[in-house]
């Protein structure tokens, strides 16, 4: 989209950056809901106590991205970016890195549970219903070194995750989903206490 500004004369050249600099505040205005052409720069100001310019500015990013290759686990997305290693049948070693605070976490994950399976049932069957679940339990020793490469927290964490598949396809319907629920209870050194539960819900037909 973008281009060489050049034109044959100044009065030219000037109406080519005008219309370039107005689509480029356009642009922030539509990122961060923001009338960059208007007199409200107390909007911009709020929004900079909490987020950098950089941020503020930054093109929208849609990489979201998953490999599975035996052992290796690698999950990439614009905000950060995991891969976790898998050394026994029931241990592992995460490395994540937050890309918005700059933050890395190294983790010695170990699974506590694990269980997942198909739901019988003859009527389920009958009408081409398939469903399945999966329950799943980890616990892991973590550290996390600030961008400037200092140590700033070290903890202990506890990940739960329920998942419940349904996909029905009798010739005539094929629809299905997910339900998904995730939990995390993490006590820290600096960090403290913290709890949170992640509901997640996907349906296609």
């Amino acid at each position: 989209k973008w281009f060489m500004m050049a034109a044959p004369n100044q009065h030219l050249a000037n109406a080519i950056y005008y219309k370039t600099a107005g689509e480029y505040l356009q642009r922030i205005r539509t990122l961060v809901t923001y009338n960059s052409t208007g007199h409200r720069c107390g909007q911009f100001e709020k929004l900079l106590e909490k987020y950098s310019f950089q941020q503020l500015v930054a093109p929208p990013c849609e990489m979201d991205a998953e490999l599975e290759y035996g052992i290796i686990n690698i999950k990439a997305s614009c905000k950060e970016f995991e891969m976790e290693l898998e050394i026994l049948d029931e241990f592992a070693l995460n490395f994540k890195k937050d890309f918005e605070s700059s933050a890395s976490t190294l983790s010695v994950v170990h699974t506590v549970f694990e269980k997942g399976g198909e739901i019988p049932g003859m009527i389920a069957k009958t009408i081409g219903l398939e469903a399945g679940a999966k329950v799943e339990v980890k616990e892991s020793l973590y550290i996390t070194v600030d961008g400037n490469g200092k140590t700033s927290d070290v903890g202990y964490r506890v990940n739960t995750a329920a998942e419940l598949k349904l996909e029905m396809d009798n010739g005539d319907i094929h629809k299905g989903g997910s339900i998904k629920v995730e939990s995390e209870i993490s006590v820290g050194i600096n960090s403290g206490l913290n709890t949170s539960i992640t509901p997640f819900a996907a349906w296609f037909w």
